[in-house]
């Protein structure tokens, strides 16, 4: 089994307090060369609160020592600066065991600097993501903020949790088989130390290293994506008074970012995409008023044979489903799923063709003789850690109704039987009190959730936010978007910067101004005649519909790796067989 890309980066340290490898500077409000060592006190006490919090000092000063690093992680330069700091694994005993924590701080200008902490998703999937989409235009827009960005614990360059000889070779990807083996492998090298691989540990983490790199009365703001949005609540619940301000960014919450919940909810936001259509003149001229019956005739008829060329090319009702549940998550794939329904019924030689291509593009095997020599940065055990342990629905539904789910899914990840199967395996820490809990704060936040999220969906920020709604506190859904608000929201007249990017930056700006929403009425509007490239890059074709001319629409901007997530994803789907015990 592996994790979708929400739930979408093992050495224990050795010493407290010592900060050393690729590092990063400091920049605030006084003059400290980016190149130096930099002290700060913290401590702890028995809430998890440090004094970073509660201004006590009560604990070793460790020693910052920055080095400049490149801001992307294979990029070259030294735009940022980048440290490796240890830290107790477990922080209700800061003279135990240690672990390392990865960090990367590109310096802002000016006389005043805020500090501005990106906190990743997942859980699993290291900060590097951030470097292009976030950090570089971020940068540019508020040019006054130190942008800080971490490998949660047990991610990338932080102590990673993994099973180095049990995944694929290169790939964060382990096959169904060894995911026995692998627990064994943790227990015997974690024993109890496993359980502190927690959100509520990770967020002590935030609290600390804020603790010991702000300057006096600098500003600090955290925002949060999916995963990160729940990790940015639960710091805010160790850390009530420590920010200025927060973003949450496609809303989580346990309970209801919960594994068992996924892929149901997937299927729920797939058909309401698919009604989109209906109601747009061009897909409607193309599927009729009733996409979703084209679909049902599209998956039943890859189980009569229907279309020769697609059962011989291989492609199942289960494979297509999980093409779809693949596809839904972003603007430049999305498209393609009505055009593939339609491809599929029409099965002519030019459509079979196009599925052709799809599956050699999806399947293609990683070129491990290119790939960066360092560290896997994703963690796919970490993301099942964490999901399983504490993202779950307290009561599970009887597995027969969920299988039964499963087969009446059009939009589909994974396989029910194998997700129930770990999650029996798994060594589950215990929740703590936190876990499913709303902290109570007063500070400025701004939240933001499309209504075609699938991984967050809208009715998730509908539940989270109104716990939230004190002055200050504004909640912004993003008509027809995807997930991750900051990112996938181009404008027409600005496409290189999201409208939720927009705003996230004068929020960071001004996070007493009412937050302005203009943009929302400038974002490209729901397309699905398709990107030519996207669909030329996995398609064989500029054009997603027919063959000939490429479409004159314009389509969603590509997005940095997007297509190359979009493939893991796919066959990370790919490793639970339908059938798995």
């Amino acid at each position: 089994m592996m994790l979708h890309s929400w739930l979408s980066w093992a050495v224990a340290g050795l010493g407290l307090a010592a900060m050393h490898g690729c590092a990063e500077a400091q920049s605030d409000d006084t003059d400290v060369d980016p190149g130096s060592e930099t002290e700060a006190t913290v401590g702890t006490d028995d809430s998890g609160a440090t004094d970073g919090d509660t201004g006590d000092t009560d604990g070793d000063t460790p020693m910052l020592a920055w080095e400049p690093c490149p801001l992307s992680t294979h990029g070259s330069g030294d735009e940022a600066d980048c440290a490796v700091v240890e830290v107790p694994r477990d922080w209700d005993d800061p003279a135990g065991e240690t672990i390392e924590l990865f960090v990367k701080r590109i310096a802002g200008s000016g006389p005043k600097t805020r500090q501005v902490w990106l906190l990743s998703g997942g859980p699993g999937q290291s900060s590097a993501p951030f470097e292009d989409t976030v950090v570089r235009p971020l940068r540019e827009l508020s040019p006054a903020s130190d942008i800080y960005i971490l490998d949660h614990r047990g991610v990338g360059r932080s102590t990673r949790l993994g099973c180095p000889d049990h995944e694929v070779p290169g790939v964060d990807a382990i096959e169904p088989g060894e995911w026995p083996a692998c627990i064994d492998h943790l227990e015997a090298t974690w024993g109890d130390g496993l359980a502190d691989f927690n959100t509520t540990q990770a967020a002590r983490d935030v609290g600390a290293l804020i603790a010991w790199t702000r300057a006096p009365d600098q500003d600090v703001h955290v925002y949060g994506v999916s995963y990160g949005s729940y990790w940015a609540q639960r710091y805010m619940q160790l850390f009530p008074e420590q920010p200025t301000s927060v973003t949450l960014d496609s809303l989580c919450q346990a309970g209801l970012c919960s594994l068992d919940q996924f892929d149901p909810w997937v299927d729920r936001v797939g058909r309401k995409f698919m009604q989109a259509c209906a109601a747009d003149d061009f897909c409607a001229g193309k599927l009729g008023g009733d996409p979703l019956a084209a679909m049902g005739a599209f998956l039943d008829g890859l189980d009569e044979g229907a279309c020769g060329g697609l059962a011989e090319a291989g492609i199942t009702r289960t494979m297509a489903k999980q093409l779809f549940g693949a596809f839904l998550a972003a603007l430049e794939t999305r498209p393609l799923i009505p055009a593939l329904v339609y491809r599929g019924n029409r099965c002519e030689a030019g459509d079979v063709a196009v599925f052709h291509n799809l599956l050699a593009v999806l399947t293609a095997a990683p070129d491990l003789d290119s790939a960066p020599p360092d560290v896997l940065l994703s963690s796919q055990v970490l993301g099942n850690h964490i999901a399983i342990s504490e993202m779950m629905s307290l009561e599970l539904p009887p597995l027969a109704q969920a299988l039964e789910t499963q087969e009446q899914a059009y939009f589909w990840g994974g396989d029910v039987a194998s997700e129930y199967a770990l999650y029996e395996q798994w060594p589950r820490y215990p929740r703590d009190e936190y876990v499913g809990e709303y902290p109570s704060v007063a500070f400025p936040m701004l939240m933001m959730n499309g209504t075609l999220d699938p991984q967050t969906p809208i009715e998730f920020a509908d539940e989270i936010a109104p716990h939230y709604a004190k002055p200050g506190q504004t909640f912004v859904a993003v008509p027809d978007a995807p997930h991750g608000i900051v990112v996938r929201t181009p404008t027409v007249t600005a496409p290189h910067t999201p409208c939720g990017l927009s705003m996230f930056a004068a929020f960071v700006e001004d996070p007493l101004a009412p937050v302005d929403t203009s943009c929302l009425s400038d974002i490209v509007p729901l397309d699905f005649h398709g990107d030519p490239a996207t669909a030329a890059a996995l398609l064989g074709t500029t054009d997603a519909w027919e063959d000939g001319a490429p479409s004159t629409s314009p389509g969603p901007i590509l997005i940095g790796d997007e297509l190359e997530v979009v493939r893991r994803r796919f066959q990370r789907a790919r490793q639970r067989p339908p059938n798995a015990p």
